[in-house]
């Protein structure tokens, strides 16, 4: 029985959970060590007992009926076009753009922080981006099914896609709203569960002006300066900034865009050189983009995701949401399909009448 008990173990272990649970056996063990004797039941004694080859084996189970199974048409995936291929990233970034979609993402994040558990984020994101998935892929020809998914990532791995700078950009936003976004949410959540949700946010605009010392950033440095921009520029204040200065450029007020855009991209930095410790070193710079825009850092792979993930929250993202509300706003007034302007008399239509 000790043998055993070293050989296999006496209880079953959930390496997630860390639980034990006794097994079955182990109770058997005990009672033998306990009296040192085998208590076998009649049963098992008499069918241990020698019979001849195949005189115990169980009757033969009837024969299966043949199932007819659904052979689905081959997917049109290689026949799809870049266009194509945009129009199902747009579709894509719609859904992730979501509010439900966003909170579920962030809470499945929220859960990883606190558990660790690898294996169960990535179950909650493939089932919860397979509820978006299964709307859109269908459209442009592939399975809502694992198979199709890993086809419609491989679509854009093909030359023609990689070489059309509006699909790579939106693939990448792609991921960005299904991943990025929602991890960086939960992270600042944790930030400020930290920090005792710090009060004095809006005092560090101003940073710690210093003198600086000449010399370059890091790329520590800068990895971690672009961690801060990040968890600053997702807050949802500062987006809402943002969407204001895009909503002002897609009404033509260029002028507005570029100030508020100014101020609020100024803001963020001095924030962002705060947290990091680098405003001492830094803090006389006035666009910290200056000091990541060396040829060392923009080759080191530590940094071109940070910043391409920084340009869809500073830029796709304000954008593609202004877009999303003055294409509703037009809906709603029934604008869509019509050439209409703005004048002192009112809203008309192409041909004149007024609204």
């Amino acid at each position: 029985a000790y043998g055993y008990a070293k050989r296999f173990g006496l209880v079953r272990v959930n390496y997630d959970t860390q639980a034990r649970v006794v097994k079955s056996s182990a109770r058997f063990l005990a009672e033998v060590a306990r009296g040192n004797v085998l208590r076998v039941r009649t049963r098992l004694a008499e069918d241990s007992d020698f019979a001849p080859l195949g005189a115990r084996d169980p009757p033969p189970p009837p024969p299966r009926k043949e199932v007819k199974v659904k052979v689905l048409p081959p997917s049109s995936d290689s026949d799809l076009s870049p266009e194509e291929a945009y129009c199902m990233l747009k579709e894509l970034v719609e859904a992730y753009l979501d509010d439900g979609f966003q909170s579920a993402m962030e809470d499945c994040y929220s859960r990883y922080l606190d558990d660790g558990n690898k294996t169960e984020l990535s179950r909650a994101r493939q089932a919860l981006c397979l509820t978006v998935q299964s709307d859109v892929l269908p459209k442009y020809g592939f399975e809502a099914t694992t198979s199709g998914i890993h086809r419609s990532v491989l679509l854009f791995h093909k030359p023609e896609m990689l070489e059309n700078k509006e699909v790579t950009r939106y693939s990448f936003f792609a991921n960005f709203l299904a991943q990025d976004l929602p991890q960086l949410r939960a992270k600042h959540k944790v930030r400020l569960r930290e920090e005792g949700q710090v009060a004095e946010e809006a005092g560090h605009s101003q940073g710690r002006a210093g003198g600086g010392d000449g010399r370059a950033l890091s790329t520590e440095e800068a990895v971690c300066l672009l961690e801060e921009l990040l968890l600053v520029f997702q807050v949802h204040e500062v987006q809402e900034q943002l969407l204001w200065a895009r909503l002002a450029k897609l009404n033509g007020n260029d002028a507005k865009f570029a100030e508020t855009y100014a101020r609020v991209k100024y803001d963020v930095e001095r924030v962002a050189l705060s947290r990091s410790g680098l405003a001492g070193a830094f803090g006389h710079v006035d666009d910290v983009f200056v000091l990541l825009a060396t040829a060392t850092l923009f080759s080191s792979p530590k940094v071109q995701r940070p910043l391409k993930s920084l340009d869809a929250l500073m830029n796709t993202l304000p954008m593609v949401r202004a877009e999303l509300l003055m294409r509703a706003a037009l809906a709603q007034e029934g604008l869509i399909g019509g050439e209409q302007w703005r004048t002192g008399h009112g809203e008309r239509h192409e041909d004149g009448t007024k609204k």
